[in-house]
């Protein structure tokens, strides 16, 4: 690698063109998918405590207005609260359910991204892709234009890869005719950028230089198997082509 530790590729230029790269597309899409009864539950979150105020610090951000960072409390620890919840689990307190708890869940998570005084992690980003692919492809496609802003401005050590494997998985659900050689061209960045990752932190901890493909960069992993799960989806409805190709070459669950 060169001694940089970033890779020598980056995104290629037509998914700019398809995502353009913007820091609102993910949060101005899914906050016009929730009303104010789920703005209000989000609030509510931490057993309705402090929730008149976590509903004051969310309601510009609902309303569409910008900003930098959030209170760490208030709003972001609802935020987080609900960024955790399971739409598909009956039993699962707090967040909303089905489709509606979906909604919920990818604004909380979108909102958490976009605000620069929130540590982005790989788990964050699994719970947003996997709403988002509930909520439909037009909150793919804006979720995509976000990751797209938000990568050259994560660092190193941050799970970067796999924020690029979550664009990647989107390109390649939402562009059914995508062509051989442009997803060529999103595996060689998926590869590129794991192994920028692997070898900046091998400056570290030479032991990284063995550890196991993406999941062995990362001390998130309480959504693993989310992650797993995302690529053998991409390997069964894909199969024979570039990314099937590259997870049979480096990954071995």
């Amino acid at each position: 690698m060169n001694p940089t530790h970033e890779p020598t590729i980056g995104p290629p230029e037509w998914l700019a063109l398809l995502f353009p790269p913007d820091r609102w597309a993910a949060t101005g899409c899914f906050r016009k998918r929730i009303d104010e009864s789920m703005l209000r539950e989000i609030a509510g979150a931490d057993y309705q405590q402090g929730a008149e105020r976590h509903l004051e610090s969310l309601m510009p951000v609902w309303q569409g207005e910008e900003w930098d960072e959030l209170d760490h409390w208030y709003p972001q620890e609802v935020l987080e609260l609900i960024r955790w919840s399971e739409p598909d689990v009956e039993e699962w307190k707090p967040g909303g359910k089905g489709v509606r708890g979906h909604r919920m869940r990818a604004f909380s998570c979108a909102v958490l991204l976009a605000t620069s005084n929130h540590a982005a992690t790989n788990e964050t980003v699994i719970q947003l892709l996997e709403s988002a692919l509930v909520v439909g492809p037009e909150a793919l496609a804006a979720l995509a234009g976000f990751l797209l802003w938000k990568i050259p401005r994560i660092g190193r050590g941050d799970d970067r890869p796999f924020f690029v494997l979550a664009v990647v998985a989107i390109a390649r659900f939402v562009v059914p005719d995508l062509t051989e050689t442009r997803e060529e061209e999103l595996a060689r960045w998926l590869a590129e950028e794991e192994a920028a990752e692997r070898n900046y932190l091998a400056g570290f901890d030479n032991e990284e230089v063995e550890s196991p493909w993406l999941f062995g960069l990362s001390v998130n992993e309480m959504r693993k198997p989310k992650w797993e799960a995302l690529l053998r989806r991409l390997q069964a409805e894909y199969p024979e082509r570039p990314l099937a190709r590259l997870m049979a070459r480096c990954w071995n669950p």
